[in-house]
């Protein structure tokens, strides 16, 4: 149908903490707006834009901020989630990777927003899914708001702390944004 999910913070919007940013995901619809409604027969409210034909609806609606978007084979939507409230990682909350459908209609966590969880209160972005192995690799990194460090992974199948593995060591560099190539490497 043509999609454009992108990631965008609308001017004057602040997060919980007064930054003068709370990311969401949107999508532009390039096939003349009114997807949902074509396709479901339901109606949004979105952002028109008469003049271009088209609507940009919000899909996500998060307090801090939703970012990186990767499409996932299956047509869902694979995202990094702030979750900055209440008592998780003391206090200082932690980056989560989620999964919505393209609608925003079924959000669900899939690694990164339990106490358990290897990697503890490490920032995970840029996840991106391989094809071969479907191994969810994102970029690990100490601190919420970094956007570079070390790759890691878990299964798509199965994303629990059995299948976590760190993918580079300290002595490796840091990585901002792995792609995956058919083959299964990383780019």
């Amino acid at each position: 149908t043509g999609m454009i999910i992108f990631s965008g913070s609308p001017e004057g919007v602040m997060d919980e903490f007064h930054n003068p940013y709370a990311y969401n995901l949107y999508r532009l619809d390039t096939q003349g707006g009114k997807i949902i409604q074509r396709i479901t027969g339901h109606v949004l409210s979105g952002i028109e834009f008469p003049h271009l034909n088209t609507t940009i609806d919000q899909i996500t609606y998060n307090l801090s901020s939703n970012f990186d978007p990767w499409l996932t084979a299956d047509g869902n939507i694979l995202f990094s989630s702030v979750q900055a409230n209440g008592s998780r990682a003391g206090g200082e909350g932690r980056v989560m990777i989620c999964v919505d459908n393209w609608d925003g209609a079924y959000p669900r966590p899939i690694y990164g927003n339990c106490d358990g969880e290897i990697g503890g209160t490490s920032g995970r972005s840029q996840a991106k899914i391989t094809f071969g192995d479907r191994k969810i690799v994102y970029v690990e990194s100490p601190y919420m708001n970094w956007g570079v460090s070390q790759l890691a992974a878990v299964s798509w199948d199965a994303p629990f702390n059995k299948t976590y593995e760190k993918l580079t060591g300290k002595d490796g560099g840091v990585y901002r944004s792995p792609y995956p190539l058919p083959d299964d490497r990383m780019l």
